[in-house]
């Protein structure tokens, strides 16, 4: 969801612009009565025929759209991003590289930063590549960035899909990470990640910082509950 048209236009031909042209695009338009995004939308459906779109019937939240978007994926992986983010052309291509060579069920990358206007805060926002590494570095907080994820079908799967409010990507990793799937970062910038005044996650820092410490006691005692059942 974005307030901001030009924004949602970019991020769209980000993806319809990849260098890896096999795919389906689903979107899920999480605002039904925004109607200048549906317009926007319906008009990328007749230029493009790999994009299905589909609109909640009222505000679902990202958890449910998540979910709804992973039961309609037809193919064994599934990239996310957000829509205001903007994935650099070869970013499938390589993503889904990487992810053969390395034998990886989970694949993130670098990000850069921009504003609300597309100018650059930071060229380069390093994480975590060794999936050792990233299994330790999760016990403190996440390390996988979520619109840059390219994960196997069968994780969701296996994972039950996102669960919990404020954290829910952050959840499923530690899930993923319990049930042995491995996870990495290709170490290499594949996605502009937008800072917005209306960030979600900004606006849920605090409730976001709860959640955290909440799953990390749970799932590091060999529990790993949903979050969401004590908001």
């Amino acid at each position: 969801y974005t307030e901001h048209p030009d924004i949602l236009k970019h991020s769209i031909e980000s993806i319809l612009n990849q260098t890896y042209k096999n795919f389906e695009f689903i979107i899920i338009l999480d605002a039904p009565d925004n109607f200048v995004n549906k317009r926007i939308l319906e008009k990328y459906c007749e230029i493009d025929s790999r994009i299905r779109l589909y609109v909640n019937e009222e505000n679902f939240g990202l958890t449910k759209s998540l979910n709804k978007a992973v039961s309609f994926a037809k193919g064994k992986y599934i990239a996310r991003m957000d829509a205001d983010d903007i994935a650099l052309p070869k970013r499938l291509e390589l993503q889904f590289r990487y992810v053969l060579e390395k034998k990886l069920d989970i694949c993130g990358t670098y990000v850069q930063t921009i504003d609300e206007e597309g100018k650059l805060i930071q060229n380069c926002v390093k994480v975590p590549t060794n999936p050792t590494v990233i299994r330790t570095c999760l016990r403190i907080n996440n390390c996988v960035f979520h619109p840059t994820w390219f994960v196997k079908k069968e994780v969701y799967e296996k994972n039950g899909g996102y669960e919990g409010k404020y954290t829910e990507d952050y959840e499923f990793l530690l899930k993923s990470v319990k049930s042995g799937f491995i996870i990495g970062n290709i170490p290499e910038v594949l996605l502009k990640y937008r800072m917005t005044k209306h960030s979600i996650s900004r606006s849920n820092l605090f409730m976001q910082y709860l959640s955290l410490c909440y799953l990390q006691k749970k799932f590091y005692k060999g529990l790993c509950l949903s979050f969401n059942e004590y908001l």
